[in-house]
């Protein structure tokens, strides 16, 4: 993750491996060690990991374990790093994030209340959250994730709804990035906790769609989705109909 440009969460590529089920879902529990991190910085990464936890909720099962470092000898411009351990199936097993505290501004305040000596500050928060997606699996590798990217007239997408045309509901991507060859993707829109900048005094946070797109890649469990989409399912569940899998592309 860079100050001023991308957010990256150094990833090692892995094998293809088998499309991941959607249903059932994968309750997943995040065991977190933060170090010798302190007081407010303690209570940020706290903070960065009890809103993912929260979308998703389920507290017993699989559990992945996050070290949380820091190390100011990094590039001045990287800001923050993660690197993930995976299963033998393609699950994360594990997570080290490491980030440049020197670097970051730690504080639970709102960005529009900082003084005017943070003014300029980039936000200790915002980049916490962002390693996390990629420590719950944000990214190309494994295949369980990059299955479901799609580039289809030159939109490149995570294909949620399994037909490889992007629709309302898919999740666009930027696959522009790289490291050391390897497309590292990011969420295409400024808004999302995902996308690969972060301009000084800018907070973001995770949202459900994006916890959407890692249950669909991991099966996670999430909230229950409501609307049609719901009761399309159990419509077709009390039918004795086969929901199909998703198909998915390799991007």
């Amino acid at each position: 993750m860079t100050r001023t440009s991308v957010l990256r969460g150094l990833i090692p590529l892995a094998a293809t491996l088998p499309l991941c089920l959607v249903y059932p879902a994968i309750a997943v529990k995040i065991n977190a060690n933060y170090g010798s991190f302190q007081d407010t910085e303690l209570t940020v990464l706290q903070d960065a990991v009890k809103e993912w936890a929260d979308l998703l909720p389920c507290k017993d099962g699989m559990s992945i374990s996050v070290e949380f470092h820091c190390d100011n000898t990094l590039p001045s411009d990287v800001i923050g790093r993660t690197s993930v351990t995976w299963r033998d199936r393609g699950f994360v097993e594990s997570a080290d994030i490491t980030l440049h505290n020197s670097a970051l501004y730690f504080t639970m305040t709102p960005p529009g209340q900082w003084d005017a000596a943070h003014q300029n500050a980039t936000d200790a928060l915002s980049v916490a959250k962002h390693e996390m997606g990629h420590a719950l699996g944000f990214g190309l590798a494994p295949a369980r994730f990059a299955q479901g990217l799609v580039s289809n007239e030159g939109i490149d997408f995570y294909n949620m709804n399994g037909n490889e045309t992007f629709e309302a509901g898919d999740f666009r991507v930027d696959l522009e990035l790289h490291d050391e060859g390897i497309p590292q993707p990011h969420a295409f829109s400024s808004h999302d906790v995902m996308y690969w900048s972060l301009p000084a005094r800018t907070r973001r946070v995770p949202t459900v769609t994006d916890a959407q797109v890692l249950a669909n890649a991991y099966g996670y469990c999430v909230p229950e989705p409501t609307g049609l989409c719901t009761i399309s399912i159990l419509l077709a569940l009390a039918s004795g109909i086969r929901i199909p899998r998703s198909r998915r592309s390799p991007a």
